[in-house]
């Protein structure tokens, strides 16, 4: 090198220590962190590092130049990142990954440079992301927060994606559906537990709210459960989004029993215009009645001729007298004699009494007393008129004979469980929640009183009246009472 070209080198390199002076403190003061390091012997040494970030990071340490990662960092977090180290020096272009030190949180990246083929160093940099941290860690707690309110909420929540699939239940959900655990509801679809006779409905909602965004109003529908209990409900629905993803989220309240007691006020309130009506008829039929019967009688004695049509008119006469009677019940029903009775002693004394008629009509009674020995607080001749009234409703039901089963069984909680399980003609579906009512009657000669006096006669001692039939295949009349807390009398027999 001449002595010309000699002076331009040392010229060029003076001009350029103000750039790269100038440049290093641009480095120094920028708020995040740039740094390079080589592998020397097995560990990697950092051979530059510069920017606000690394004051803050790593405090006290004024020359990171020639100093090990387990020189800067606890032995634990040293590990950590000389793991990603490594994979830069093996030449993964682009390496990025998330740390904390000092209580700051920062995103690294990290690139190989290379001199034929071969990395030679590796330049870094990092950002502080500490506030995002902060407001990721606050959305989780947030979101955390959420989740645990909705999972306690006393409502039912389900929520299920565009395709219809559940992919979270609360608790209340659970409950209310007959699920052992929340994974027994999520991954079905939901229209599965929809009632079939609202499911065209409840899509057209799905569908709606999808569309629109918008909360749905309340509307009232039946569901399934997994048991196969149909359940009445309200509910509504929301577009929402969850892990960044749309779904529907289901809310529903069981609204059940809210129906059932609304059924109760309405069969009451028919009961109470039935007994004002009674009672009026009852007055104003029964003194005519007794002179048409009466007559009706003196002609027949005096007349031989038609003598069938007068059996005729006594007949009908007498089937009037007969319906008096029951509206009378309604209209004023007796004081009830509250006592210790036995069930068992009871229903025995009942099929033997109705015994004869059965073998007339062909049909076998089979009994299961599982209980020998179960004393309900009750009025026994009410008692006897709703067992009279129940069986002969199931014999009536087969006048070409069949089975008649009574099944007797103490239940948890101090209850007992009496069944009537017949093989008759059934009742149809929309007619079981009918039962009870005046006049509603499946006979061709009934009245629906004796029915109507049986249910309101089971309330009164607080217990339930339930009913379940298949048409041409029979009904099963379930009635529960509550088991008396009185002990069993000295001397008190059992019945074999």
């Amino acid at each position: 090198m001449t002595r010309i070209e000699s002076n331009q080198a040392e010229d060029g390199q003076l001009a350029l220590e103000p750039v790269n002076s100038e440049w290093e403190e641009t480095i120094r003061v920028q708020q995040g962190m740039i740094f390079k390091f080589k592998k020397q012997s097995g560990r990697f040494v950092h051979t530059i590092c510069h920017g606000e970030l690394m004051d803050r990071m790593l405090p006290g340490q004024e020359e990171i130049a020639g100093k090990d990662l387990k020189d800067l960092l606890p032995l634990d977090k040293a590990v950590d990142v000389a793991a990603h180290y490594e994979r830069a020096w093996q030449g993964e272009e682009k390496v990025t990954f998330e740390g904390e030190s000092a209580g700051i949180h920062f995103l690294a990246s990290l690139r190989p440079i290379k001199q034929s083929g071969r990395v030679v160093e590796v330049i870094g940099s990092a950002i502080d992301i500490t506030e995002r941290k902060q407001r990721e860690q606050s959305l989780k707690e947030s979101l955390r927060l959420n989740y645990k309110m909705i999972k306690l909420l006393p409502a039912a929540i389900l929520v299920h994606d565009e395709a219809g699939i559940i992919n979270y239940a609360n608790d209340a959900a659970v409950k209310m559906m007959g699920a052992g655990s929340r994974e027994e509801l999520t991954g079905r679809p939901i229209l599965e537990l929809v009632h079939p006779d609202y499911r065209k409905l409840m899509e057209e909602r799905f569908l709606t709210v999808s569309n629109g965004q918008e909360p749905l109003e309340f509307i009232e529908h039946k569901v399934s459960r997994l048991d196969g209990e149909v359940l009445d409900v309200e509910s509504s629905c929301i577009y929402i989004y969850k892990n960044c993803r749309p779904v529907i989220q289901l809310v529903m309240h069981d609204i059940t029993e809210k129906k059932r007691t609304e059924e109760m006020v309405r069969k009451s309130e028919k009961l109470a215009v039935v007994g004002q009506l009674a009672a009026g008829l009852a007055h104003e039929i029964r003194n005519p009645l007794t002179a048409l019967k009466g007559f009706t009688q003196l002609l027949k004695s005096r007349n031989a001729v038609h003598h069938e049509f007068y059996e005729i008119m006594l007949a009908e006469l007498d089937r009037i007298h007969f319906i008096i009677n029951e509206f009378m019940v309604v209209a004023k029903p007796q004081a009830m004699r509250c006592q210790p009775n036995n069930v068992r002693h009871v229903l025995q004394s009942i099929l033997k009494l109705l015994e004869p008629q059965a073998i007339l009509n062909n049909i076998d009674v089979q009994t299961e007393f599982k209980s020998l020995c179960s004393l309900v607080d009750c009025d026994e001749n009410q008692l006897k008129q709703v067992f009279v009234n129940v069986i002969k409703n199931a014999m009536d039901s087969m006048p070409s004979g069949g089975k008649l089963l009574v099944e007797l069984e103490e239940l948890p909680e101090g209850k007992l469980s009496i069944r009537f399980t017949d093989q008759g003609c059934g009742i149809p579906e929309e007619g079981i929640s009918r039962l009870g009512e005046p006049f509603y009657t499946t006979k061709e000669n009934g009245t629906g009183l004796g029915l109507m006096v049986s249910i309101k006669i089971v309330e009164s001692l607080h217990g339930e009246f339930r009913a379940a039939s298949r048409v041409n295949r029979g009904t099963t009349i379930e009635i529960i009472l509550p088991v008396s807390r009185s002990r069993i009398p000295a001397g008190h027999a059992v019945l074999p």
